[in-house]
């Protein structure tokens, strides 16, 4: 039966990367190192090189694995969401991809500013001449590629009617997200329509990690030589900067959570923003809390 079942998934999960690049074939070529299956109950592709011929650029990454909490749940998985089911939990991880900075991919050649919204490019304010961040500005702040790891899953609870989406990637040398969100449906969720329909789920829970591995002290002394100034001078232009387009923009963040952020980037280490609402919240009520409520 083991066999029968590592040959299933073998089988099956390589027909789909063969047909993936078949279809992508006209503007990627796809090539890939071999298919490995899990008995703890994933199947992944390793050793993939995607070649983007638009843009003569490519990526490489270590493994993409889909990830079930078994291996009959990932059996299943297969069936379930063809029939428009949500199995009970299910992930994807990307594991150690690569990406240059200096090709097409992220732009270290042209950008344009359309379509942006007040919120994008906050990181680089009070950056001196420079409006956003790309693959111009990460060389050279000494960055030469792209490298990371990510997973990306959900868990279903339909007893406790909750939805739980878990989000954790890591760049080298740049910073760690760690993210997990829960809402609460208002009826039990079983199937992609269910959910496509059902009403605006509530937030149960939302915790939130965002570690410095590196990005900060780079991004600081790139940021306060382009604006002439000590990089004190300029973490305080850059932090009064966010807080104006914030406000501009109807977000008011507390004392505590600006004085966080300014600390986040002198000093490193971690941003942690955790809530736990005692019965869950329309996540749209979240912008009438006072900092104090918060």
């Amino acid at each position: 039966i083991a066999g029968g079942a590592w040959g299933y998934l073998w089988y099956n999960t390589k027909q789909q990367v063969d047909h993936i690049a078949l279809m992508a074939k006209t503007c990627a070529a796809i090539r890939s190192g071999g298919i490995d299956v899990s008995p703890a109950g994933s199947v992944g592709v390793n050793r993939l090189q995607i070649l983007l011929n638009a843009i003569n650029d490519s990526i490489t990454i270590g493994s993409v694995r889909l990830n079930a909490p078994n291996m009959l749940a990932l059996l299943n998985a297969r069936r379930q969401l063809g029939k428009g089911q949500l199995p009970e939990a299910l992930s994807l991880s990307v594991q150690q991809f690569e990406i240059p900075l200096d090709g097409g991919i992220l732009g270290a050649g042209s950008r344009t500013a359309a379509h942006r919204s007040p919120f994008d490019d906050l990181e680089a304010l009070g950056c001196g001449p420079v409006l956003s961040f790309g693959g111009t500005e990460w060389l050279e702040m000494g960055y030469n590629n792209f490298i990371g790891n990510m997973s990306v899953g959900y868990r279903l609870s339909s007893a406790r009617n909750l939805l739980e989406f878990q989000i954790d990637s890591n760049s080298r040398d740049w910073a760690t997200i760690n993210v997990d969100i829960g809402f609460a449906t208002s009826a039990p969720v079983s199937s992609v329509f269910e959910l496509a329909t059902s009403l605006t789920p509530k937030l149960a829970k939302l915790n939130v990690i965002v570690r410095d591995d590196g990005f900060n002290q780079r991004r600081n002394t790139y940021c306060a030589a382009k604006a002439g100034k000590p990089v004190e001078a300029y973490i305080a232009d850059h932090v009064r900067l966010v807080v104006e387009r914030l406000n501009a923009n109807g977000v008011y963040p507390g004392p505590g959570l600006v004085e966080a952020y300014r600390r986040y980037l002198t000093e490193g280490g971690q941003i942690t923003i955790a809530a736990s609402p005692p019965t869950p919240i329309d996540p749209a009520e979240l912008r009438f809390y006072k900092p104090e409520d918060a």
